[in-house]
């Protein structure tokens, strides 16, 4: 049933995979990809949100026109607490802001602090004498000092002295058990074990979650991306003439697997070549961290030191979940062939593109419905059904939440289930082929599918 179909792939694959658009695209991405990571932690590191220090108001003395009439102690007590730029000012409690404009001297670095009431808040307001030197924009970071101090602020001026706040205010200790820990009284900071399962339940939460839909959106791109080339490239013998004359020597299914395997090897190449690229990547990006910024914290070296701890990711679920990604692939791109295969123009085959998308977008609603898109466990008709397992096995493969005997008979399934579409797909082609008269019905593709000859 195959013979000669080595002969197709190579003069495929040669032709796929030597053109130069094709050579040039696939070395311009694995650039871009291996220069992406470590460009990004370098930004992040020197670009990054740093806690942003309180910077100074510029004013020595500020003049509070109370009409709360707070004590003029609970002011000054404020300095003790204080950061740096603000445990100097000296605070002067004036009767009124006429009061205040008043006292003001010309060239003083001074502002007024206005409290009044309103409905059930405290409002504070901020005015600036012409004769004063402090910058408008300075003089707001006093705001600034009362968000981030703001709770000694408010407990301060509301008439309470220190000894009563440390008094209402007392410190807290607290601790987190498990209920096993609970009982032994060791709690979660003091076990090791607990608390490292604790971090991995979380890590495992969120990346069960998102390491799918990131398994679905690569399918998805390279489905789309190649589909369509296996679709034309079925219908060029039928075009160009050739293909009665080529059947003579070479089998339907022989031509179909052939094309259809150098499209897959040619494809995976480029997308193998990029994931390298990305790993790659994120290695130099590592490298320079360490080496150039090791003091710096990066949000992303300590989750990659999470994920390391953790013992995720092991290399036989890695090269598991790759077998598997290759397989998906190539059982969707089958559906294309049968597409292509049912075809007799360039306009008929992409318009047979529903033939591989619709069954995608089904098998993610089904996927999406039974919650194999959870961190939870997998339910088991879609690990063994062809279409849903491409979806979901390769990214718990990495998680290691599936059993090595499931994903073994989930594999088999999906092969035997990519042959019986080649094969199918080469019996289309033939009859496609040599068929004469009407187009043939649906029904009665199907029933040609069957018959021995």
């Amino acid at each position: 049933m195959f013979k000669n179909f080595g002969k197709v792939f190579r003069f495929t694959f040669k032709n796929m995979s030597g053109t130069k658009s094709y050579l040039t695209f696939t070395i311009v991405m694995s650039l871009i990809l291996f220069l992406l990571p470590p460009v990004i932690m370098v930004l992040a590191t020197v670009l990054g949100d740093k806690d942003k220090e309180l910077e100074s108001c510029m004013a020595d003395i500020i003049y509070v026109a109370d009409e709360l009439e707070f004590e003029p102690e609970n002011f000054r007590a404020l300095k003790v607490s204080a950061p740096e730029g603000y445990k100097d000012i000296k605070y002067v409690m004036c009767d009124s802001v006429d009061d205040a404009l008043s006292k003001v001297k010309e060239g003083e670095a001074s502002f007024i602090l206005h409290i009044t009431k309103e409905e059930a808040f405290a409002r504070a307001d901020i005015i600036i004498p012409e004769g004063s030197v402090v910058p408008k924009s300075m003089a707001e970071n006093y705001f600034e000092y009362i968000r981030e101090d703001g709770q000694n602020m408010v407990l301060l001026i509301s008439g309470l002295n220190q000894p009563t706040i440390m008094a209402l205010t007392p410190g807290v200790v607290y601790r987190t058990y498990t209920q096993s820990g609970y009982e032994k009284g060791v709690s979660v900071d003091e076990n090791k074990e607990a608390n490292e399962t604790i971090v991995r339940d979380k890590v495992m939460e969120v990346l069960g979650m998102l390491l799918p839909y990131l398994t679905i959106m690569i399918l998805y791109f390279m489905v789309i991306s190649y589909g369509n080339s296996v679709s034309q490239l079925m219908i060029m013998e039928k075009e160009s003439k050739l293909m009665d004359t080529m059947l003579i020597s070479l089998h339907p299914e022989a031509m179909v697997f052939g094309k259809l395997l150098a499209t897959i090897c040619s494809s995976l190449l480029q997308i193998f070549l990029w994931i390298a690229s990305l790993i790659g990547g994120f290695a130099a990006g590592i490298a320079i961290m360490k080496q150039f910024f090791p003091s710096e914290d990066n949000t992303m070296l300590i989750f990659l030191g999470f994920i390391k701890e953790l013992g995720l990711f092991e290399p036989v679920n890695i090269v598991l979940a790759v077998i598997f990604i290759a397989f998906s692939f190539t059982l969707y791109i089958s559906l294309a062939a049968v597409g292509g295969s049912m075809a007799s123009n360039r306009e008929e085959a992409g318009s047979m593109n529903t033939l591989f998308v619709l069954p995608l977008l089904v098998a993610f609603l089904v996927v999406l419905n039974m919650g194999g898109l959870n961190a939870g466990e997998i339910a088991k008709p879609i690990m063994y059904i062809p279409f849903t397992a491409a979806l979901i096995m390769p990214a718990k493969l990495c998680l290691g939440a599936v059993q090595f005997t499931d994903a073994i008979i989930s594999l088999v399934i999906m092969i035997a289930t990519t042959l019986a579409i080649i094969i199918a797909a080469g019996r289309v082609y033939k009859m496609m082929s040599l068929y004469k008269g009407n187009k043939p019905k649906v029904t009665d593709v199907f029933k040609i599918l069957f018959q021995k000859s």
